[in-house]
């Protein structure tokens, strides 16, 4: 689909643009870029998300002592025509090139444990913040540990993937990373600067995995040679499986993630009172 699109080269707005019905701008005629703050139910909810998905383990990501938990202190959500609507065109083309694409918790031999993890953590929402995902074109949330002020940055120009790497390893190829549990998002967050001390951030993106490649060791050479085929469009990097770490979902385009939510937080530590 995408076909009819508006006369403004600059917005590039398809004219039957659908957007979550909890945002607040639902007219997409007009182009928007804004932020704004969520509920204190939402946060609740993010916070909730944020618990869940915590397991006490740290790999060699991890700079220093892990903490015991996040506290999220502030949390907006991006409303984006533009981006959005690059995100939409995605989507669709992930969709109509792959039909039903093939689930992570096929691919790990334990088809009853190997849901994302943070699809269980929403699952159970009373208010809708988290619009009903394409799990058919493996569209899921995933956590992605920053800087406040990269957060920033990507919250008004998106992913960047020539940036990729900069502040982690490629283990799994030159992508944008993602993680569905929120230490590891957060073994690769920073502290910010002046106002931002003590203070970490991670996006909570949509991401549209599509086909992924299921890998649980680093091979540059099986990963290349997968890529040139044409048959995917994420990578699955599962070291949970492998040596009791974590999944991280890696994806090689900018417009397969749309950073929906900034949680700026601080890391809970031994000598804080829960």
């Amino acid at each position: 689909s995408g076909s009819s699109s508006s006369s403004s080269s600059e917005s590039d707005m398809p004219e039957d643009l659908a957007v979550p019905d909890y945002w607040h701008h639902q007219d997409t005629s007009d182009p928007f870029d804004e932020r704004f703050n969520v509920s204190a139910k939402v946060e609740r909810k993010l916070q909730k998300m944020v618990a869940q998905t915590w397991q006490n383990i740290a790999t060699r990501d991890r700079k220093g002592a892990t903490p015991k938990g996040l506290r999220i202190i502030s949390a907006h959500r991006i409303e984006d025509s533009k981006q959005w609507a690059s995100y939409v065109r995605q989507k669709e083309q992930i969709k109509a090139r792959r039909g039903r694409c093939r689930r992570p918790h096929l691919m790990d031999g334990r088809p009853e444990s190997g849901f994302v993890k943070t699809l269980m953590a929403g699952e159970h929402s009373s208010e809708q913040w988290q619009d009903q995902l394409d799990v058919d074109g493996n569209e899921y949330y995933l956590f992605h540990g920053t800087s406040p002020e990269a957060a920033g940055h990507i919250s008004e120009n998106g992913f960047r993937l020539d940036l990729s790497g900069t502040n982690a390893g490629s283990m799994f190829g030159k992508g944008a990373y993602f993680a569905e549990c929120s230490s590891k998002a957060d073994e690769y967050a920073t502290e910010g600067h002046g106002i931002y001390a003590h203070t970490y951030a991670m996006l909570l993106c949509r991401v549209c995995c599509g086909s992924m490649y299921y890998m649980t060791r680093s091979d540059h050479g099986a990963l290349s040679a997968a890529m040139r085929t044409g048959q995917y469009d994420a990578v699955l990097g599962d070291r949970e499986s492998s040596v009791g770490t974590y999944r991280e979902f890696v994806v090689f385009k900018e417009a397969q993630i749309y950073p929906e939510y900034v949680l700026l937080y601080k890391r809970i530590t031994e000598e804080d009172d829960l």
